[in-house]
């Protein structure tokens, strides 16, 4: 009787490896996909675990510091308008204040290892520090405009250094004309239009500065052409005067030439006072403000926003490719999972 043997399950009828052989293998080759797949997927997660590091770890703080200056940068402006138009104290410790935190963030842009290691960046930070530099060696000067009128307002400093003191000579030495003429016989009338022309020369002289006060403080075109008709009746006064030669007292003989002298004086710094009040340059704050703190302000808000804009460029690229990198690791973990 012949036994026939039944063939092992570790054998197969083709030489090499069994079926259990095969089995492992297959298996092997699978885990070793699978392990490919996972070092990939890992190597991406691990670039968006460093790209979002870098966005929220580098360049949001430095995006933050940018706006924070442009932000201090407007209030400060806002805050110098303000107290160029109230003059209060108030406003003026804001300018002052939010001046520094400006300052302090520029200082703090240029520590950051974003800025320092970029010659891009970190030239434009040293320009926006430069300027602010500039901006803040203004503010002495200003507040020192804003605090005297004399100082600040040409016009007004004129009228106080010039002006008024020699209108007030005027005065003294036409009254005292005035005075010098009662003991002059006059039965015969023939000194009336000769009295009246002084009498009339010392009322207008006090409307010209009353005037010129108002004009001071309003800067209206009513004003001024009411000093031109005013001036135009002094004028003709003087000369009135001055054809009466021969009426004369000795007083007065002393007096006149320096009445006219100084008219004529004072017709020179009141047209001074004028041209300069009637100017943009009235006010030196302002015009201070208007021809180099203004152009210097915008020049640095213009960079500070043009610098906020670009971070936020990079925030915005940094962010799209993090997002392109996301998604081919979903890609590559459905692959591996699939």
């Amino acid at each position: 009787m012949r036994f026939i043997s039944r063939p092992n399950d570790d054998q197969d009828s083709s030489p090499g490896f069994g079926i259990r052989h095969r089995i492992w293998l297959g298996f092997g080759l699978l885990l070793a996909i699978l392990l490919l797949f996972s070092l990939a997927a890992m190597n991406v997660f691990g670039e968006l675990r460093r790209g979002v590091g870098d966005v929220t770890g580098k360049l949001q703080p430095v995006a933050l510091t940018a706006q924070d200056l442009q932000i201090e940068l407007e209030t400060a402006s806002g805050e110098l308008g303000y107290y160029l138009l109230t003059r209060e104290t108030a406003y003026r410790d804001g300018f002052a204040r939010h001046l520094a935190n400006a300052r302090s963030a520029v200082e703090r842009l240029r520590e950051f290892d974003f800025i320092a290691s970029r010659d891009e960046f970190r030239g434009e930070v040293d320009t926006l520090q430069t300027d602010l530099q500039r901006l803040a060696e203004y503010e002495p000067r200003l507040l020192e405009l804003v605090s005297s009128d004399l100082e600040n307002v040409p016009a007004q400093r004129l009228a106080s250094e010039s002006l008024n003191p020699m209108a007030q000579e005027l005065q003294a030495l036409i009254s005292q004309m005035i005075l010098s003429d009662y003991d002059e016989d006059n039965s015969d009338g023939s000194r009336d239009e000769f009295r009246q022309a002084l009498y009339d020369l010392r009322y207008y002289n006090v409307q010209l500065v009353s005037e010129l006060r108002t004009f001071l403080a309003f800067r209206s075109d009513v004003n001024l052409q009411n000093i031109a008709a005013i001036w135009d009746v002094v004028r003709a006064k003087l000369d009135m005067l001055a054809a009466a030669e021969d009426l004369y007292t000795f007083e007065q003989a002393d007096s006149f030439d320096r009445v006219f002298e100084l008219y004529d004086r004072y017709y020179a710094e009141l047209q001074k006072a004028i041209e300069v009040h009637a100017s943009d340059r009235y006010r030196a704050d302002i015009h201070l403000v208007k021809t180099e703190i203004g152009p210097l302000v915008r020049q640095i808000e213009s960079r500070a926003g043009k610098l906020v804009e670009r971070f936020e460029r990079l925030i915005e690229e940094f962010s799209h490719a993090l997002q392109q990198q996301a998604g081919s690791a979903d890609r590559q973990v459905l692959q591996a999972s699939g």
